[in-house]
């Protein structure tokens, strides 16, 4: 079977950039810049109508480019999480800067998948 890359071009939703790329059956989001209300409105509602979920799929999150990670980005987050789980897929963060990683870990979201701190 050939490796299938395919790249999105990033999209801005308010102060921050979302990129999605797809390499078979991972997709790549790297999130870029803060996520308030605002921004995680609109990730939600741009994730929910770009990235159709198939069974036993891979999701990785890149937070490297993150600053800010507001209460409902973490809630965009949950509920991607339960979108990809409820189809049998793996969900998880990485490069995630030092203070949202101690922040997702004191909300003990590491006992739900992965986390992975920036190097």
């Amino acid at each position: 079977m050939r490796n299938r890359a395919v790249a999105h071009q990033g999209d801005c939703l308010g102060r921050m950039c979302c990129t999605v790329q797809r390499r078979d059956n991972r997709i790549e989001i790297s999130l870029r810049g803060d996520i308030g209300t605002r921004e995680a409105e609109l990730l939600q509602r741009h994730l929910n109508s770009s990235l159709p979920v198939e069974q036993g799929q891979e999701v990785v999150i890149d937070l490297d480019g993150l600053n800010y990670l507001g209460g409902a980005g973490i809630g965009t987050i949950l509920a991607l999480y339960k979108k990809i789980t409820a189809n049998r897929g793996v969900f998880h963060l990485t490069n995630i800067p030092g203070p949202i990683y101690h922040l997702l870990r004191e909300l003990r979201l590491d006992t739900l998948f992965a986390l992975s701190p920036r190097q």
